[in-house]
């Protein structure tokens, strides 16, 4: 998710060119951006390593300040309402992934009076893991989206600016919203039926056929061996 905000921001570097004093900021994420895909190859499943505090304090503080910097702190059109409605939609189209995932695990766990602090297996990533799709597929459906979702506000914001005075900003605040209410709805219902699997007590369906399918395997080697003997 970090590398798709990442490139999404890059995108809108390259889409919005803010003169030579933007060049550091694109060396820096760069940077980081291949520093992530280095760590990625290890980290895939089955993961060698794992990310630390150290790490994820690190890139919370980056996405924050980029967020603030590309997205929030920039004037799109004239019309001030229109321009604060805008300022709020792109960072949540752009940070969508991240914000439904810590929206729903602190709801939910402030209505069962739980800690949102302490960790936990309620998160989107469970869920859908709990519905059956398999832990590597995970994040790559859930990058997807990101991306998207954080390319549709890069060339939404190229395609308002010429025409700013028009209806087109209203027009495009409606289509993020709508994309946002569709997106968080169609991930909410995705999340509560995997949390009522999860806490259920069952085991995530993912695991379960994977299990089966090593079941499979191992009944046929035992085969082979028997019919071999």
């Amino acid at each position: 998710i970090s590398l798709t905000i990442l490139g999404t921001t890059l995108l809108r570097m390259f889409l919005f060119p803010g003169g030579e004093v933007m060049n550091p900021f694109v060396f820096v994420l760069l940077a980081t951006a291949g520093t992530f895909v280095g760590f990625l190859i290890i980290n895939w499943r089955p993961a060698r390593i794992y990310m630390g505090d150290t790490g994820s304090q690190f890139l919370g503080a980056l996405l924050a300040f980029v967020g603030v910097k590309f997205f929030w702190n920039f004037e799109y059109v004239p019309d001030d309402m229109a321009n604060a409605a805008i300022r709020m939609l792109l960072p949540i189209m752009v940070f969508l992934v991240p914000i439904m995932d810590t929206s729903f695990v602190t709801i939910g766990r402030l209505m069962r009076g739980q800690s949102p602090f302490v960790g936990g297996k309620d998160h989107l990533t469970h869920s859908m893991s709990y519905l059956g799709v398999r832990q590597s597929v995970v994040p790559v459906v859930l990058g997807v989206v990101s991306l998207i979702s954080g390319s549709v506000a890069t060339l939404g914001m190229l395609w308002m600016l010429p025409d700013s005075k028009s209806s087109t900003p209203y027009l495009l605040i409606l289509f993020f919203l709508g994309w946002v209410v569709a997106i968080i709805g169609i991930f909410f219902a995705l999340y509560k039926r995997g949390e009522k699997i999860g806490r259920a007590g069952k085991r995530p369906l993912s695991v379960v056929r994977s299990a089966a399918k090593g079941r499979k395997v191992s009944n046929t080697k035992s085969k082979e061996k028997q019919h071999i003997s």
